[in-house]
């Protein structure tokens, strides 16, 4: 179960996996898987897809030993290989290898949290990177009672990985050389408003601070929603911080962009703004294209 949902655009899926904190290697191997599933975004490759191969390049470059640029077609084919493979229903069996590169790749370059004692990396300073890698590597759906009761299931890098060989496979070297490179990228947005309100299914709910008895959005004060990357907080005017693009509040970084674009936004805008009286943002489960608001979540 990922934690961000997808997004049809390319150039807002490779601008979602550029935070500001990126090392340049990350930016390195997001812009070189970009340029190659370029081609073949909408179908069959995905954002799953992006995400796989970027973290893919990002294992094998991150060191500075070379540039994704120098890792070569063969290469990525045999790392997705999915030959004589068991499937089922066109899902592998068995977690694919790449999995464990991936995550000793992030391991050893510094990324995972420490989440307790006086050293715990706090929610808003949690890798992006490690982030991404735990939704695509975890095989636990994060409800433990199902998790007991069935075990481990698929994680999403299994479900993607025989459609990045499919893609892969239809690429040869003297095609990548002709690919154009995908301009994108995202600067931190900070939007001060003096509310977010969430469209869901049946409810129209407004993202509240953290700390339980500030009541700060009820007096109409500005509070700023900062969006970096994938990473959405909620800062409210007593300056209380409250990640929400976990899954706890779930308020996606592409879908507050998507509410800027229908207000006449950019979707990767960056910088500064001021929304009035409230910033309205969907839920995951509607459609890209979905207008938030009030009509939208209630059924009339």
């Amino acid at each position: 179960m990922t934690r961000f949902p997808p997004t049809s655009s390319l150039k807002l899926a490779v601008g979602l996996l550029l935070p500001s904190t990126a090392p340049s290697s990350w930016v390195s191997a997001v812009r070189e898987a970009a340029r190659i599933l370029a081609p073949s975004w909408t179908v069959p490759a995905g954002e799953m897809e992006l995400r796989a191969l970027a973290l893919l390049f990002y294992a094998r470059t991150w060191d500075g030993r070379r540039a994704p640029a120098a890792v070569t077609m063969d290469e990525l084919r045999a790392a997705v290989d999915v030959t004589g493979t068991p499937m089922s229903y066109g899902v592998m069996v068995k977690e694919p290898a790449v999995a464990a590169e991936i995550k000793e790749a992030v391991r050893e370059a510094g990324h995972e949290p420490t989440f307790s004692g006086p050293q715990a990396t706090s929610d808003r300073d949690i890798s992006q990177i490690w982030l991404l890698s735990n939704d695509l590597c975890n095989q636990y759906s994060g409800s433990d009672a199902l998790d007991d009761e069935c075990g481990p299931g698929p994680s999403a890098l299994r479900h993607c990985v025989p459609t990045l060989a499919e893609v892969l496979g239809g690429v040869t070297e003297d095609d990548r050389q002709n690919l154009a490179p995908v301009e994108a990228a995202t600067g931190v947005l900070r939007i001060a408003t003096p509310r977010v309100m969430v469209t869901r299914r049946n409810a129209w709910v407004p993202v509240n601070c953290s700390v339980w008895d500030c009541r700060t959005a009820d007096a109409g004060q500005l509070g700023e929603l900062t969006v970096d990357g994938l990473a959405v907080v909620w800062t409210c005017a007593h300056g209380h911080d409250t990640p929400v693009h976990g899954r706890g509040q779930a308020v996606a970084a592409s879908r507050v962009r998507l509410g800027l674009w229908h207000l006449g936004y950019d979707q990767l805008t960056d910088g500064e703004l001021v929304i009035t009286p409230y910033l309205e943002v969907a839920d995951e489960i509607f459609p890209e294209h979905t207008r938030p608001g009030l009509r939208n979540a209630v059924p009339w």
